[in-house]
């Protein structure tokens, strides 16, 4: 369902979650294992939305505090706020890290899973996401070294100028000095690295175990980061760099009149509407009505024809009525409209 349909068009807590169907719950009535471990928004915190399974980031607290000489340490105890752009290295060993803990339990459920029925694993890290505290070694690989520079567009001077003055290290637009950009950007590619790290453990096991052949990988994230581009910060914008992210479908050996290692770009527009469409045309599972997406395997048999000729997003007020937006994109061009 799209924003407007499922009536968030922005971050809300607590809002309640009575949505008749879920991807899980549609798979999991189909007979398969649903497993949630990551993070997650659901309200109230354990709710389960057709999961059977769920290891979520309370768990992964409390592991922590019972490890040997953590029973007083937190995974924000490296004193970054958790929407700053400041960067430092972790705090924690990489194995203690959030990110590895989840993919460790991930695995653990690949190897210990019921054989005898297909699953749905969703492995959801919060990062890159700030705090940008990725583990020591890879942060090493990347401060120091130069960075791409933000973009800056001809009209971006505003949220340089209109920043409050001193900074709060969580303000949402600004502009910073050279070396805290450049540390700012390092950490976060140091951060997608370490993240990379873990989905090439997932893959890996996958592909040892025998799944990799017969199992349909997505990988996607809820958003982006505008890490300096036009003077702002943090997410919710329509601009690049917040408002487009990755949607990479691995498909299984079965699927054998598929694309492989092709790129699907403008006109072609997708967004995370299509997800579970896309997993329940794979499952062989009817679609419910309510569901307003399209399944993207026609895309990947090379069937263009019939697909949307633009994408439409929308953004309520966040940090400031100025982050509501609405933006239209055919892939090439973007329309992005602010109400101030």
């Amino acid at each position: 369902m799209t924003p407007y349909s499922q009536g968030m068009v922005g971050y809300q807590d607590g809002k309640p979650w009575d949505y008749e169907h879920t991807l899980a719950g549609t798979l999991r009535d189909s007979g398969y294992q649903t497993v949630n471990v990551g993070k997650t928004h659901f309200h109230p915190p354990r709710l389960h939305l057709g999961f059977e399974q769920l290891t979520t980031s309370e768990d992964y607290s409390e592991w922590l505090d019972r490890q040997a000489g953590m029973a007083e340490v937190e995974k924000f105890a490296h004193g970054v706020p958790a929407n700053s752009w400041l960067a430092r290295p972790n705090h924690l060993p990489e194995h203690q890290i959030e990110e590895t803990w989840f993919t460790t339990r991930a695995l653990d459920f690949l190897s210990h899973r019921d054989p005898t029925r297909p699953f749905f694993l969703c492995l959801s890290f919060n990062g890159p996401h700030p705090p940008w505290c990725p583990p020591q070694v890879f942060y090493d690989q990347f401060i120091g070294r130069q960075m791409p520079e933000p973009a800056i567009g001809d009209w971006a001077n505003v949220h340089a100028d209109e920043a409050d003055i001193p900074m709060d290290v969580n303000q949402w637009r600004g502009r910073v000095p050279d070396h805290v950009m450049q540390r700012a950007r390092g950490a976060y590619f140091a951060y997608l690295a370490f993240l990379d790290a873990q989905i090439g453990r997932l893959v890996e096991h996958l592909n040892r175990s025998g799944l990799l052949g017969n199992t349909l990988t997505l990988f996607t994230s809820d958003h982006g980061e505008m890490l300096g581009d036009h003077h702002l910060w943090r997410k919710t914008y329509a601009y690049e760099a917040s408002a487009r992210v990755p949607f990479i479908v691995r498909p299984p050996a079965s699927m054998t009149k598929v694309a492989r290692n092709v790129e699907i770009d403008a006109p072609i527009t997708v967004g995370w509407e299509d997800i579970m469409p896309t997993f329940l045309d794979a499952a062989a599972v009817p679609i419910p009505n309510s569901v307003e997406g399209c399944s993207v395997l026609p895309l990947m048999r090379g069937e263009l024809g019939g697909w949307r000729s633009y994408y439409h997003g929308e953004h309520s007020p966040c940090y400031h009525p100025e982050n509501a937006n609405q933006f239209l994109t055919d892939g090439h061009w973007k329309y992005v409209w602010n109400p101030i």
